[in-house]
C-alpha cells in the first residue's frame, strides 16, 4: 500500500528484500522473503527514480531510538556523484519515510508535515530535514543505576500503573518491556531491579532472543527481541523462540497486517 515499501537490495551477489511500513496501525523494518507488489505507489516511484542502482555505504541509528538512516551514493547520467539519505522514523502514528539530498534538503516523504501543523519540524519537499528531538529528561535503559531506578519507583503515582512511569522516565523501554519490569503489584523493588538489569545487560551485549507469544491457534499476539516472563502461566498463551528477529517480525506483522 502507500505506506509500505519493499526494497530490493544486492549484497555480494545475493538478493535481499527489506520491508518497511509506517502505517499508523503498525510500523516495521525487517528483511523479508516476500515478493514486492507489482503496483508501485507515488513515493515508491519517486524513490526508484532517485536511488535505484545506488550503493548503501552506511546505516546509522541513535542508541535506543527507532530512527534508521541509510546513506546512499550513486551517479547521475553524466557520471556526477549524488548523495542521498533515506530516513525511516518509527514513531507510532507519526512514523515516516523521508528522502533527502546532500545538505539535508527534503526531496519528498510518505507523510508531509506542514508549517501549519508544526513550526519545529516541517517535513515537506524543499524543507531542511531536522531530526526528532532526542529525549533529554530520560535515563537510558543501558545506563540507569540502582539509586536512579529506586527514585523512579518512588516517583510513581499510587493511582497510575507503574509501567507508565517506567516508559515516561527510562529511554528505550517500551510498554511491553515496562510491564515486564513492573511485574505484579506486590513485587519488590529488588525483584524489579533484577528484571531491569537482566534486560539492560541483554541489550548492552546484543544477547537477543527473538520470541513470539502465540495464542491457542498459533497466531502471534506479541513480538519481542527479548525473552518475556509476563505471559508464563497465562491460559492460551505460549512462547515460541524464532531463529532471527527478521523471521519473527515477518510472521508477526504479516498476521497483524492481515487482520487490518
Amino acid at each position: 500500500d502507500e505506506q509500505s515499501l519493499v526494497l530490493i537490495l544486492w549484497n555480494r551477489g545475493q538478493e535481499q528484500r527489506l520491508a518497511i511500513a509506517v502505517d499508523p496501525r503498525f510500523q516495521f523494518l525487517y528483511l523479508t522473503r516476500r515478493q514486492p507488489e507489482n503496483q508501485a505507489f507515488a513515493f515508491a516511484k519517486f524513490l526508484q527514480h532517485h536511488v535505484k542502482g545506488g550503493d548503501i555505504y552506511r546505516i546509522t541509528k541513535p542508541p535506543l531510538e527507532r530512527i534508521v538512516t541509510f546513506d546512499i551514493a550513486r551517479r547521475d547520467i553524466d557520471g556526477h556523484p549524488l548523495q542521498f539519505q533515506l530516513i525511516v522514523e518509527i514513531m507510532g502514528r507519526f512514523s515516516n519515510i523521508i528522502l533527502t539530498q546532500e545538505g539535508g534538503k527534503i526531496l519528498d516523504s510518505i507523510r508531509h508535515v506542514t508549517a501549519a501543523q508544526t513550526s519545529f519540524r516541517r517535513i515537506a519537499p524543499g524543507a531542511v530535514y531536522v531530526p526528532p528531538p532526542l529525549p533529554q529528561d530520560k535515563i537510558a535503559l543501558t545506563d540507569i543505576r540502582r539509586e536512579q531506578f529506586e527514585r523512579t519507583l518512588a516517583s510513581a503515582a499510587a493511582n497510575a500503573p507503574l509501567w507508565k512511569t517506567l516508559v515516561e522516565q527510562i529511554q528505550g523501554v517500551s510498554p511491553l518491556l515496562a510491564k515486564e519490569i513492573a511485574g505484579r503489584p506486590d513485587d519488590s523493588g529488588e525483584t524489579r531491579w533484577a528484571r531491569l538489569s537482566h534486560l539492560a545487560e541483554a541489550v548492552r551485549t546484543g544477547a537477543y532472543q527473538p520470541t513470539l507469544i502465540c495464542d491457542e491457534a498459533d497466531a502471534p499476539v506479541t513480538l519481542s527481541a527479548l525473552p518475556l516472563t509476563q505471559f508464563s502461566g497465562e491460559p492460551g498463551k505460549k512462547a515460541v523462540a524464532m531463529d532471527s528477529m527478521n523471521a519473527a517480525a515477518e510472521r508477526y506483522y504479516e498476521q497483524i497486517a492481515g487482520r487490518g
